[in-house]
């Protein structure tokens, strides 16, 4: 059966559509779901779901007889989306509060994996281009994924919102404050080599890495301060101020003059540019 007719005809329960974080992560959870291709009737496995840019996609392509399973440990995620599952009545997916490096499923449960920006920063160094931790997460990965599955992930190749704030904020912190890790890990960049290596090394073989541009554009600078509020950079900012060290408001002003050099007339243009990397469990 054709997609288009399995939307219309069979799946109903999924004619509300279900609110997601839009715009960059929406563009790229489809594309993980596209260059993995899950086929109807699978079952799919999406770790750190988040706000469901790739489960969704993925429930639509295995159709009712399939499944999506998400996972996540972030609680706000979580209820979230569990709550967006069950108010479009979405009966192919479901999400469980569970951590990826220590998952519940039988081995070889799954016949695709999937994960999108979740930061691979406590097992790889893309800075130097090695691991430096047995990689919890890709091993358990390997284990509940079926012979012959697909696994895709993704990861943020450049991010000009990270690289502001790294910036501006690496320029106040104390050298022994415990915030400069957090931040540099934040806003680290990952690379094509680097996934070639971390799938590789977990025993996935037909690697293939693509860098994909997208032009992220913000109506207003207020508009990109807020989602640079929202993703995790408000602490470190409080911090500072808590510390007397600089304001919050001192902060938004200079990273609104770093800003200039973003704008256009129809809004300030940030690249959100993805690595994306698929590999097969042989």
């Amino acid at each position: 059966m054709r997609y288009e007719d399995w939307v219309l005809i069979e799946m109903d329960e999924m004619t509300l559509e279900p609110r997601t974080w839009g715009s960059c992560w929406d563009h790229f959870g489809a594309r993980l779901v596209d260059l993995v291709e899950p086929s109807v009737g699978s079952l799919v496995l999406d770790i750190g779901t988040g706000g469901g840019a790739s489960l969704y996609p993925a429930a639509k392509r295995v159709g009712p007889k399939g499944h999506v399973t998400g996972i996540e440990t972030c609680e706000s995620c979580f209820n979230r989306t569990s709550g967006e599952i069950e108010r479009c009545r979405i009966h192919n997916a479901e999400i469980k509060f569970m951590d990826a490096c220590e998952m519940s499923f039988e081995d070889e449960s799954f016949d695709f994996a999937i994960s999108g920006f979740i930061g691979w920063d406590n097992y790889f160094d893309f800075e130097e281009d090695k691991h430096i931790a047995e990689d919890a997460i890709m091993s358990e990965v390997f284990r509940v994924l079926k012979k012959g599955g697909i696994v895709g992930f993704s990861g943020w190749a450049k991010a000009d919102a990270s690289v502001i704030m790294r910036k501006l904020l690496l320029t106040y912190l104390p050298s022994d404050s415990f915030h400069i890790s957090n931040v540099k890990a934040w806003s680290h960049t990952e690379t094509k080599r680097g996934w070639e290596k971390i799938l590789s090394k977990a025993g996935f073989v037909n690697i293939k890495t693509w860098v994909e541009e997208y032009d992220m554009v913000y109506s207003s600078k207020d508009e990109w301060w807020q989602e640079v509020v929202d993703l995790d950079w408000q602490e470190v900012m409080e911090y500072l101020e808590h510390n007397a060290i600089v304001s919050v408001a001192e902060l938004k002003k200079q990273a609104f003059f770093l800003l200039n050099d973003y704008e256009k007339p129809d809004g300030v243009h940030q690249a959100r540019n993805a690595v994306l990397a698929i590999g097969t469990k042989p």
